[in-house]
Protein backbone atom coordinates (compact mmCIF):
# COMPACT_ATOMS: atom_id res chain seq x y z
CA UNK A 1 0.00 0.00 0.00
CA UNK A 2 1.08 3.50 -0.77
CA UNK A 3 2.00 5.67 1.74
CA UNK A 4 0.01 8.84 2.33
CA UNK A 5 -0.15 11.36 4.30
CA UNK A 6 -3.36 13.31 5.92
CA UNK A 7 -3.32 17.33 5.57
CA UNK A 8 -3.54 18.51 9.24
CA UNK A 9 -6.75 20.90 10.03
CA UNK A 10 -5.56 24.30 8.88
CA UNK A 11 -5.16 27.16 11.71
CA UNK A 12 -8.55 28.34 12.63
CA UNK A 13 -10.80 25.44 11.91
CA UNK A 14 -13.36 24.68 14.03
CA UNK A 15 -14.34 20.98 15.72
CA UNK A 16 -17.69 21.57 16.21
CA UNK A 17 -18.30 25.04 18.04
CA UNK A 18 -15.89 23.75 21.00
CA UNK A 19 -12.36 24.02 19.26
CA UNK A 20 -10.47 26.24 17.76
CA UNK A 21 -7.28 25.33 15.93
CA UNK A 22 -4.36 27.33 16.31
CA UNK A 23 -1.34 25.39 14.99
CA UNK A 24 -0.77 21.63 13.90
CA UNK A 25 2.13 20.48 16.89
CA UNK A 26 3.02 16.66 15.08
CA UNK A 27 2.10 13.57 13.76
CA UNK A 28 2.55 10.17 13.13
CA UNK A 29 0.77 7.43 11.38
CA UNK A 30 -1.93 6.94 13.60
CA UNK A 31 -2.57 10.60 14.60
CA UNK A 32 -2.00 14.31 14.23
CA UNK A 33 -2.02 16.40 17.58
CA UNK A 34 -3.27 20.10 17.76
CA UNK A 35 -2.60 23.25 20.16
CA UNK A 36 -6.47 24.44 20.35
CA UNK A 37 -8.39 26.82 22.58
CA UNK A 38 -11.31 26.47 23.74
CA UNK A 39 -14.13 28.16 22.29
CA UNK A 40 -16.67 27.52 25.24
CA UNK A 41 -16.89 26.19 29.07
CA UNK A 42 -17.52 22.41 28.48
CA UNK A 43 -17.37 21.78 31.77
CA UNK A 44 -15.08 22.11 35.35
CA UNK A 45 -12.01 21.31 33.49
CA UNK A 46 -12.38 22.54 29.87
CA UNK A 47 -12.72 26.57 30.07
CA UNK A 48 -13.04 28.96 27.19
CA UNK A 49 -9.88 30.78 25.81
CA UNK A 50 -7.39 28.24 27.15
CA UNK A 51 -5.49 26.45 25.45
CA UNK A 52 -5.46 22.03 24.74
CA UNK A 53 -3.86 19.83 23.13
CA UNK A 54 -6.02 17.38 21.04
CA UNK A 55 -5.08 14.20 18.91
CA UNK A 56 -6.95 13.70 15.46
CA UNK A 57 -7.04 9.71 14.76
CA UNK A 58 -5.68 9.34 11.22
CA UNK A 59 -4.20 6.00 10.01
CA UNK A 60 -2.02 7.32 7.19
CA UNK A 61 -2.20 5.25 4.05
CA UNK A 62 -6.18 4.14 5.04
CA UNK A 63 -8.02 7.36 4.93
CA UNK A 64 -7.09 11.03 3.60
CA UNK A 65 -9.02 14.41 4.46
CA UNK A 66 -12.25 15.12 2.14
CA UNK A 67 -11.21 18.39 0.12
CA UNK A 68 -11.44 21.57 1.43
CA UNK A 69 -12.88 19.97 4.74
CA UNK A 70 -12.34 17.77 7.97
CA UNK A 71 -13.50 14.79 7.08
CA UNK A 72 -11.93 12.13 6.98
CA UNK A 73 -12.65 9.64 3.75
CA UNK A 74 -10.95 6.15 2.65
CA UNK A 75 -8.15 5.48 -0.07
CA UNK A 76 -8.02 2.97 -2.49
CA UNK A 77 -7.99 2.34 -5.92
CA UNK A 78 -11.33 0.83 -6.11
CA UNK A 79 -14.30 0.40 -4.23
CA UNK A 80 -13.32 -2.98 -2.64
CA UNK A 81 -10.10 -1.88 -1.65
CA UNK A 82 -11.73 1.56 -0.21
CA UNK A 83 -14.37 -0.66 1.74
CA UNK A 84 -10.96 -2.85 3.63
CA UNK A 85 -9.14 0.15 4.11
CA UNK A 86 -12.30 2.23 5.68
CA UNK A 87 -13.28 -1.62 7.93
CA UNK A 88 -9.54 -1.33 9.36
CA UNK A 89 -9.69 2.05 9.73
CA UNK A 90 -13.02 1.88 11.63
CA UNK A 91 -11.50 -1.42 13.30
CA UNK A 92 -8.75 0.86 14.67
CA UNK A 93 -10.96 3.81 16.08
CA UNK A 94 -12.52 1.67 18.18
CA UNK A 95 -9.05 0.55 19.61
CA UNK A 96 -7.96 4.24 19.62
CA UNK A 97 -11.43 5.59 21.57
CA UNK A 98 -10.87 2.64 23.99
CA UNK A 99 -6.95 4.24 24.55
CA UNK A 100 -8.58 7.53 25.58
CA UNK A 101 -10.80 6.13 27.92
CA UNK A 102 -8.32 3.91 29.28
CA UNK A 103 -5.61 7.00 29.82
CA UNK A 104 -8.37 8.84 31.18
CA UNK A 105 -8.53 6.82 34.19
CA UNK A 106 -4.94 7.63 35.04
CA UNK A 107 -4.40 11.08 37.17
CA UNK A 108 -0.60 11.90 37.81
CA UNK A 109 1.47 14.97 37.91
CA UNK A 110 4.08 13.41 35.26
CA UNK A 111 0.98 12.21 32.66
CA UNK A 112 -0.76 14.40 30.76
CA UNK A 113 -4.34 14.24 31.66
CA UNK A 114 -7.05 12.92 29.31
CA UNK A 115 -9.58 15.31 29.74
CA UNK A 116 -12.51 14.00 27.19
CA UNK A 117 -12.74 12.46 23.83
CA UNK A 118 -14.89 13.79 21.35
CA UNK A 119 -16.39 12.44 18.01
CA UNK A 120 -17.01 13.97 14.40
CA UNK A 121 -15.41 14.01 11.17
CA UNK A 122 -15.96 10.11 10.78
CA UNK A 123 -12.94 9.60 13.41
CA UNK A 124 -12.23 10.99 17.12
CA UNK A 125 -10.08 13.17 18.99
CA UNK A 126 -8.52 13.18 22.23
CA UNK A 127 -8.83 16.63 24.12
CA UNK A 128 -5.47 16.58 26.87
CA UNK A 129 -4.44 19.53 28.78
CA UNK A 130 -1.50 22.10 27.20
CA UNK A 131 2.12 21.63 29.30
CA UNK A 132 3.86 24.01 28.40
CA UNK A 133 7.68 23.06 28.04
CA UNK A 134 10.72 21.88 26.38
CA UNK A 135 10.13 17.97 24.28
CA UNK A 136 13.64 15.74 25.70
CA UNK A 137 14.89 15.57 22.64
CA UNK A 138 14.85 19.59 21.91
CA UNK A 139 16.98 19.42 25.19
CA UNK A 140 18.96 16.25 24.46
CA UNK A 141 19.47 18.24 20.44
CA UNK A 142 20.71 22.08 22.61
CA UNK A 143 23.14 19.78 24.71
CA UNK A 144 24.68 18.20 21.39
CA UNK A 145 25.02 21.48 19.79
CA UNK A 146 25.94 23.63 22.40
CA UNK A 147 28.58 21.25 24.73
CA UNK A 148 29.08 18.31 21.59
CA UNK A 149 27.80 15.91 24.52
CA UNK A 150 24.55 14.71 25.19
CA UNK A 151 22.83 15.37 29.29
CA UNK A 152 25.29 14.47 32.21
CA UNK A 153 23.97 11.51 34.52
CA UNK A 154 23.14 14.51 37.16
CA UNK A 155 20.88 16.35 33.88
CA UNK A 156 19.11 12.94 32.95
CA UNK A 157 18.93 11.04 36.45
CA UNK A 158 15.82 13.44 37.62
CA UNK A 159 13.99 13.32 34.09
CA UNK A 160 14.65 9.55 34.65
CA UNK A 161 12.94 9.10 37.40
CA UNK A 162 9.62 11.17 37.02
CA UNK A 163 9.56 9.41 33.59
CA UNK A 164 9.34 6.05 35.76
Amino acid sequence: MAETSVTPLQNGWELGDEFRVERALGHGGFGITYLVRALKDLDDRISAGRLYVVKEFVLRGYVEREQNGARLVPVGNDSTSQEQNWAFFLRLLDSFRQEARTMAKFHHKNIVEVLSVRSGNETAYIIMEYVNGQPLSSRISQCLHERHTGLSWPELSPILMQML
